[in-house]
């Protein structure tokens, strides 16, 4: 019996009347089969459960509700049921809240999209002079983000003050500002500041009375550390064997600008309605939001105020995700049709995206990407591709095993990849990115060494990749080809343990790194007894950099700490400076 069958005879056993005839009603009635569709979704993903965390869905058009429900538990220990009503954290779908509060002290005259970060914040260092608020909104200000500035072992949950001063630590930027897109945190902490500097009042109650109360949206708040302020709040989940264990805080869950916003499905529809209208700004100044932003030489990003904008298969889309430890959520509006879909989860493995895509083609089935043929590759073809490769500065890692070829680092779950030709591949789980036409293409120099991938979605590249060198557990130990180079590594990575003075007083170190690095003791260093060298990959051709330094080298090293066995990649100038290094999971 296929599942759907299964679906509509238990729907008509519910509703007291013959399969047949439910099955004839069903047919004339879209709205019944599309709640059946979104239920069939939710169930083959496992988050109708009655005794696990779960979700709340909703989906809108023209103003009107096509579909609201809630499933699993808000609260596991306690029993209690997830409702429409019932408040998630919306983690990063905070930022356009934040967005809006900017927006609205512009309109009142109290701050310009163009003012700087020093006209806020006096004491912040010389690189953050030239940032203004605009950066800050479009992700273009260059600031490192605070959560990979935290120190090792930090137990108490950081606020937006002390996200601040891990920024004023620091004596560079990762790039000038307004030349590149990189999504952070830092950003919109600051933004979350300057709305409470620039009003006069605290963040969270600047956003009570400016629009959660004009738009009464009763059960949204900013959670507060140290008061229990939200309403009907479901409680974060993960996954532990069988069952699931509450995580619900991380040091960073009281930082507010960036993602500390609670609120329900029918909540949202209030604030998802407001977007069409001028109830909070004018429409011209809404419209700014929802511009993808220019930085560098002319160049486009897919991120206006606080939201991602894109085209897919013809529709405009403007939406954002978020995640947190215990939460994911995903909101994704195509304005032009005036249809939402909001989907909020209180599991850490759950996948709102890929939920919100598969309910949006239940409507728009021109959203579909036709899955293109697939061909089958020799495992021996797939371990060529596994490796490290740098992303956007960020390692990640291909592994291949029983004959199929895995992406980590990229996603919190491996993406598993399926070929298209020897060297072409696109996502298995389609509903990672399931309305856009991405292919990944390994490419290898003449001589059949990997050199890099590059990632084309909608036939344009996005980014190129370039290969850092095999995965470091499959590599054995060699002759050490230059002793003293790893004794100089060994007195680094050191260094970096103690972080402060013992980095600025390092030698071996480029100039960039030394700043950057100086500040926070790197603790997966701390304790190390023992380096040893595996492999070199020479990358002096492929384009990379790293805190200012190009790349010439990429070493891997086993380091044994009294904790751990783990790897390292140590990236080294032609001048054998060290620029950077990135420990490595594989």
């Amino acid at each position: 019996m296929s599942r759907l069958f299964l679906l509509f005879g238990i729907l008509s056993l519910l509703l007291g009347a013959p399969f047949s005839v439910r099955a004839n009603n069903m047919n004339r009635n879209p709205a019944l089969q599309n709640a059946v569709q979104i239920d069939a979704i939710v169930h083959q993903a496992g988050y109708d459960r009655p005794d696990t965390p779960g979700m709340s869905v909703i989906v809108i058009r023209d103003g009107k509700v096509l579909f609201k429900r809630a499933y699993g538990l808000a609260d596991v220990e306690a029993g209690t049921p997830n409702t429409t009503g019932t408040t998630f954290r919306l983690a990063s779908i905070s930022k356009q809240f934040t967005a809006m509060a900017i927006l609205m002290l512009m309109e009142r005259g109290r701050l310009r999209l163009d003012s700087h970060l020093s006209d806020f914040f006096p004491d912040f260092p010389e690189y953050g002079r030239e940032i203004t608020i605009r950066h800050l909104l479009t992700h273009t200000a260059g600031l490192p983000d605070y959560v990979a500035l935290i120190p090792g072992g930090q137990k108490e949950q950081l606020n937006d003050q002390d996200a601040l001063h891990l920024l004023e630590q620091q004596k560079s930027g990762s790039f000038p500002p307004g030349t590149r897109f990189e999504y952070s945190n830092s950003g919109y902490v600051l933004l979350g500041l300057i709305v409470a500097r620039a009003s006069g009042e605290p963040f969270a109650r600047f956003l009570q009375k400016n629009i959660f109360q004009p738009l009464q949206m009763s059960h949204t708040a900013v959670l507060e550390r140290g008061q229990s302020n939200v309403k009907a709040r479901a409680f974060g989940y993960s996954p532990k064997g069988d069952s699931f264990e509450r995580t619900d805080q991380s040091v960073t869950s009281a930082t507010q600008g960036d993602g500390c916003i609670y609120s329900s499905v029918e909540d949202m529809y209030r604030w998802d309605q407001a977007l069409y209208t001028s109830k909070l700004v004018r429409k011209n100044t809404l419209k700014m939001a929802f511009t993808p932003a220019k930085f560098g030489d002319r160049q486009t990003s897919d991120y206006g105020f606080g939201w991602f904008i894109n085209y897919v298969r013809g529709f405009r889309q403007v939406w954002h995700g978020g995640g947190t430890l215990g939460f994911r959520s995903q909101i994704v509006r195509m304005p032009d049709q005036k249809f939402t879909v909001i989907v909020l989860t209180n599991r850490n493995d759950s996948n709102p995206a890929g939920l919100a895509s598969r309910i949006a083609r239940i409507y728009f089935p021109a959203l579909t990407v036709p899955e293109p043929h697939r061909v089958k590759l020799a495992p021996a073809v797939l371990e060529s591709y596994a490796g490290h490769y740098d992303v956007r500065g960020g390692v990640s890692t291909f592994t291949a095993r029983e004959g199929r070829l895995f992406w980590t680092g990229i996603s919190a779950h491996p993406l598993e990849l399926l070929p298209l030709s020897s060297d072409t591949f696109f996502y298995a789980n389609a509903d990672i990115n399931p309305e856009r036409d991405w292919r990944l293409t390994f490419e290898k120099d003449a001589q059949g060494h990997m050199v890099r991938f590059v990632y084309h979605a909608n036939e344009k590249v996005v980014f190129m990749a370039p290969y850092l060198g095999p995965l470091a557990h499959k590599l054995v130990s060699q002759l050490e080809p230059d002793p003293a180079l790893t004794q100089q590594v060994k007195t680094i990575l050191e260094a970096f343990a103690l972080g402060g003075k013992a980095v600025e007083d390092a030698a071996g170190l480029t100039p960039g790194v030394q700043k950057d690095l100086s500040n926070t003791p790197l603790q997966n260093f701390a304790g190390l007894q023992s380096l040893t060298w595996l492999f070199t990959e020479n990358v002096g051709d492929r384009g990379l950099e790293r805190h200012g330094g190009k790349v010439d080298r990429v070493l891997t090293y086993r380091f044994v700490t009294d904790k751990a066995t783990r790897y390292v990649l140590v990236y080294l100038t032609a001048g054998n400076l060290i620029t950077d290094e990135d420990v490595v999971e594989d």
